[in-house]
């Protein structure tokens, strides 16, 4: 029986024509075990974004992309903050946030710590911890005690409490508020209640406060220096 060759002839004795598969890119076709299709046509082609050939995880990273135009411009912001927070800050005003680092503002202290002194982050606090884990916000607060004050500002008054020094929490060391008719301290930190001195008791004035409230710093300003 005669020996056929590697390739077979047809009748007629020519080679039989092959199919060639067409070769996007330049490319060569790689094929698998027999009866599976080249690799090249099990790829899915490329998404086509702006011209440009991108791979589909690309195209997503793309689509995340911040879009500078959305972005608030950082000179604009200061230059309205400027332009309508300038001038004098009352430290007491419901609703009045304090003005940027890069605006010139005097501060009355009426109760409550000048923004030189102690800057918060936010200042709207999420009321609920769902909330605050929605929103991935951290709250720091930026103290600088040693700030200095500008034209027309008073420097931080001195309160001084003598040999008792500042009242503070026995347990946490925390400075403490007058509670129940001024009769008693209270903790800010752990709530722990106690006496008020006799050296530090005062009645109260008609407008139900201490007559000599304005006598004393503490009482009164939100910033002040303990000796």
């Amino acid at each position: 029986m005669p020996r056929q060759s590697g390739l077979m002839q047809s009748q007629s004795g020519q080679m039989p024509p092959q199919h060639h598969m067409h070769q996007p890119f330049g490319g060569h076709e790689k094929y698998g075990p027999p009866g599976m299709p080249p690799a090249s046509m099990n790829q899915q082609p490329p998404v086509p974004v702006t011209g440009k050939y991108q791979q589909p995880q690309q195209y997503d990273q793309a689509q995340r992309r911040l879009d500078p135009d959305q972005m608030p411009n950082p000179i604009s912001v200061i230059i309205e903050n400027k332009n309508s927070a300038g001038g004098a800050f009352i430290t007491n005003e419901q609703g009045l946030l304090p003005t940027l680092v890069t605006t010139k503002y005097v501060v009355e202290d009426q109760g409550n710590s000048s923004p030189r002194y102690v800057r918060s982050s936010l200042y709207c606090i999420p009321a609920t911890a769902d909330l605050l884990k929605t929103t991935a916000l951290s709250i720091t607060l930026t103290v600088s005690p040693m700030a200095r004050t500008v034209e027309g500002e008073y420097e931080p008054p001195i309160a001084n409490f003598g040999e008792l020094g500042a009242y503070r929490c026995n347990r946490c060391k925390a400075y403490m508020q007058l509670v129940d008719a001024d009769r008693r301290f209270q903790c800010l930190m752990c709530k722990v209640t106690r006496d008020v001195p006799t050296a530090y008791f005062q009645h109260l004035g008609h407008t139900g406060q201490r007559v000599d409230k304005y006598e004393r710093p503490e009482l009164v300003l939100g910033t002040r220096v303990f000796v």
